[in-house]
């Protein structure tokens, strides 16, 4: 009740369109001003009752004054007009908005009371016990804060991400419409079902066969026989059984399915499917235009550098070696045809094609990149994970790009397999048109009037081709309703007319609009999609119903159960009969953005996997310059802002990101002042290699390559590190147990640390306070004194750790060449990787028919 007016609103989920949240990037003073005037609210409602009424009564006497002052104000005798109702949130500007929130605005918007009782809430559910709660564990904090806005804006913002998850969840299954067919669902539960049992069939059966010999050796009737005959023997044989026949069940709908779905796609794949990769050559002066401008951006001008690509590519395509391009310098000659060879392997593949995976091989396989992962950055284990997670190739059955990849190229090919097949079977050019007896004459009639009157509910099942099948023609090809081609389009108006081709134009939008469209979750009753948290608490948590959730909640997966069942059924009676299914699908016909959302799922990972590596190694990708000695300035936006845009990221995916990017521009900062300062020294043999040599360097200082920048800063660190633990020894805990723990694994050898001090170290410097301190860092993880350590133990008595970064860095730019090449192949990558996303737009937009709703095409033609 006490926060029933922050609590009593309806968070709407799935309205069709959602404008986003406005994002003021400089303050209005009109923002200031209802800013202040809310703190002045608040400051008053924190004031006893005798001091604001003293001033309530000043500032109304203030306000008629002003008023009589005014005699040309005229007010209406009217009834005031209702105010415009803000209980009604669009839920998706609610997690926007608590995710922007920041500790010191919360004053803004709630009294101090209510900030103090709201922390009191959080410290509890971050109590030991509670804080390991099914659903609480959610909530709870993963980092400890200093202030009580802190600990509440955190709050919020875990709030945010399970409202985030459960909305997302449900838009999954919601965009699983169009793109998952009958027989993939088949196909991918009788999967589950023979994995799952498989070996407990074989292995339940072989143990019930072998007790069962086993009793009959030793007779029915002994002890030993009788135990295994009514506790072993029967009960695996039984069971075995049982899991035989879900094996049986499961092999029987595998094969079902993919005999219904094997016809479609050798039908689409014959007929040209793959021939889609031509639509990536219809743009390659801009795509080049692009790579030029962001891989090569300091080498030449960028029209120069692309009208170079360009005569490299018709080199290799024609073979002609004497027509090649020469350039002066040999280093950029081979970097821009490693370029061009990225961007002829990436047209190889076709769009919306099971080839088209060629920018994610790049970047999982590319030796570049692996060593701009391993040797620059030290990838871990988990980073190898999460890079195999990425695959389109193979991955998870239920979840990650590969499932929506794989989803979609394969409905792809089956619903234009469809297409073909029925356009080839019943329609007829207007010579045999004319040739046709009446019965035939009337039933092309008929299958056109159908064709017209097919709304976006149209029936899913079409029989496969027939072996014996005669068709009326085969001049109708995939590449008919996956690319747009006038002199295709007028070929067909020749031979089949006008109104035929407005026919195909048709089926070509809706069958995109389906597969790119969405379960009608918008048009749900509002009182279904609507979460409000008063509500909630008094229908389902007070007064003791907290104690009946449980039952509620097996009722739902009971429910859920039945529902599959049910589903799988008509799915397999369907297959079996595809004559009599008359079933229809929903309308999944929806705006742009849930297109824009299905493409994000299949190919946003691998970019943003790209993204956020060139902004760990990439200074010029963050807005910070490559070099020192030019004289350039920090931009803004950067390039990684701009693609953050392109992709439209949310606040939470781009908050990784921005830390990266800002780590990144501090570190630069370092280099450049450390060289400037006279700390480092880069030798320049020539004018023309300054640019790559400290470009080079900056690279090898902000990745922390050799543990150059550990090695170069040690001394320093080191003192400071000292100076803040002696300072305050209370924040470093005793960790005795780690210490105990981390001598049986070095197994009694001495200390890195202790050894680091007893060599390099002046004795005396660190007294047993401050070495208690160290220790103490050491073991609660503080990464910064194991670095420095673990770089500067190995190096001999009496070598200064900045002369040994001189050293290693020289050795580091003697290979110059080689860390710009790396670069550059991770820049043309991820360039890639943004072009490939953008085709995909550009693509489902113009065969879907968006504009003609009145969409935006430039939100699909956009480059970053």
């Amino acid at each position: 009740r006490r926060f029933s007016r922050l609590l009593n609103r309806d968070f709407v989920f799935f309205e069709r369109v959602v404008a986003p949240l406005a994002r003021a990037e400089v303050e209005e003073p009109r923002t200031l001003a209802f800013r202040a005037l809310r703190r002045e609210h608040v400051l008053l409602d924190e004031l006893p009752h005798d001091q604001a009424a003293a001033l309530l009564q000043a500032r109304a006497e203030a306000l008629a004054a002003r008023l009589v002052a005014r005699g040309d104000t005229v007010l209406g005798d009217g009834p005031p007009r209702a105010a415009p109702s803000t209980r009604d949130i669009p839920v998706e500007h609610a997690i926007e908005y608590l995710w922007r929130l920041r500790p010191a605005e919360l004053g803004g918007y709630l009294p101090r009371r209510d900030v103090l009782a709201l922390d009191r809430f959080v410290r509890v559910l971050n109590a030991p016990l509670v804080r390991w709660l099914p659903v609480i564990a959610q909530l709870r904090s993963r980092q400890v804060f200093a202030t009580p806005e802190e600990r509440v804006v955190d709050f919020g913002r875990r709030v945010a991400l399970v409202l985030e998850r459960w909305r997302d969840r449900a838009l999954h299954f919601a965009d699983l419409h169009g793109i998952v067919t009958g027989p993939q669902v088949l196909d991918r539960v009788a999967s589950a079902i023979v994995k799952a049992s498989q070996r407990p069939a074989v292995r339940l059966l072989l143990f019930g066969g072998l007790f069962t010999l086993v009793r009959m050796v030793l007779g029915a009737e002994s002890t030993i026989g009788g135990f295994l005959a009514r506790f072993v023997a029967t009960p695996l044989v039984i069971l075995g059984g049982a899991c035989l026949v879900l094996l049986a069940l499961g092999r029987w709908l595998k094969a079902l399915a993919g005999e219904a779905a094997d016809a479609f796609r050798l039908t689409s794949e014959v007929h040209f499917l793959n021939l889609t990769e031509l639509v990536k050559q219809r743009h390659e002066a801009e795509d080049l235009q692009f790579l030029a401008a962001r891989v090569h951006r300091d080498e030449l001008d960028a029209w120069r550098i692309a009208g170079k690509l360009a005569a490299i590519l018709q080199v290799q395509r024609s073979g002609n070696a004497e027509s090649s391009p020469r350039i002066a310098d040999s280093a950029l000659e081979a970097r821009l045809q490693r370029t061009a060879l990225l961007y002829l392997h990436f047209q190889d593949g076709a769009p919306l094609h099971q080839s088209d995976v060629r920018t994610t091989e790049q970047l999982l396989a590319n030796l570049s990149l692996q060593n701009i992962r391993n040797a620059w950055l030290g990838a871990t284990r988990r980073d190898r994970r999460r890079l195999r997670s990425l695959s389109l190739v193979e991955g998870s059955l239920f979840r990650g790009p590969y499932v929506w990849f794989q989803f979609v190229a394969e409905s792809v090919a089956v619903e234009t397999a469809k297409l073909v097949t029925e356009w080839n079977r019943h329609c007829m050019t207007r010579d045999r048109r004319r040739r046709a007896t009446a019965a035939e004459r009337a039933s092309f009639a008929a299958w056109l009037r159908s064709r017209r009157h097919a709304g976006d509910a149209r029936a899913e099942r079409t029989t496969p081709p027939g072996s014996r099948e005669l068709f009326h023609t085969t001049e109708f090809q995939a590449l008919d309703f996956l690319t747009i081609d006038p002199l295709r389009s007028e070929h067909l108006a020749r031979r089949f007319g006008r109104g035929i081709v407005r026919l195909v134009v048709r089926d070509r939008e809706r069958m995109i609009r389906e597969i790119f469209g969405m379960r009608p979750l918008h048009e749900l009753p509002r009182s279904r999609r609507t979460l409000n948290f008063l509500r909630f608490w008094e229908a389902r948590l007070s007064r003791g119903r907290v104690f009946f959730a449980p039952l509620h909640f097996v009722r739902l997966f009971l429910a859920g159960i039945r529902m599959t069942i049910a589903r799988l059924v008509r799915i397999v009676r369907e297959i079996l009969v595809p004559e009599s299914a008359a079933r229809t699908r929903e309308r999944g016909r929806a705006p742009f953005a849930v297109a824009l959302r299905k493409i994000q799922r299949m190919k946003g990972p691998g970019l943003l996997e790209a993204m956020r590596l060139r902004a760990a190694v990439d200074p010029e990708y963050v807005g910070a310059p490559g070099g020192w000695s030019r004289g350039a300035a920090f931009t803004s936006p950067s390039e990684l802002d701009r693609d953050m845009d392109f992709l439209h990221l949310r606040e939470r995916e781009r908050e990784p990101l921005r830390e990266l990017g800002q780590q990144l521009r501090r570190r630069v900062q370092e280099c450049h002042s450390a060289v400037l300062g006279g700390t480092l020294r880069i030798p320049v043999q020539a004018d023309g290699e300054r640019t790559a040599r400290e470009l080079a360097a900056t690279v090898a200082w902000v990745t922390d390559r050799h543990a150059v920048r550990t090695l170069a800063r040690a001394e320093e660190t080191f003192a400071r590190r000292l100076a803040e633990l002696t300072a305050d020894p209370s924040q470093v805990a005793p960790r005795r147990l780690r210490r105990v723990g981390a001598w049986l694994v070095r197994g009694g050898s001495p200390h890195p640390l202790q050894r680091w001090l007893d060599v390099h170290v002046a004795p005396g410097r660190v007294d047993r306070a401050a070495r208690r301190a160290l220790f103490g860092a050491w073991h609660g993880g503080d990464a910064e004194l194991r670095a420095l350590v673990l770089a500067w133990l190995p190096l001999p008595r009496g070598v200064r750790p900045v002369d040994e970064a001189q050293r290693r860095l020289g050795v580091l730019l003697d290979s110059t060449e080689e860390t710009v090449r790396d670069l550059g192949a991770l820049r043309a990558v991820q360039s890639l990787a943004v072009l490939d996303v953008r085709k995909y737009r550009e693509l489902v937009f113009a065969l879907g028919g968006y504009e003609r709703d009145g969409e935006d095409p430039s939100i699909a033609k956009a480059l970053p």
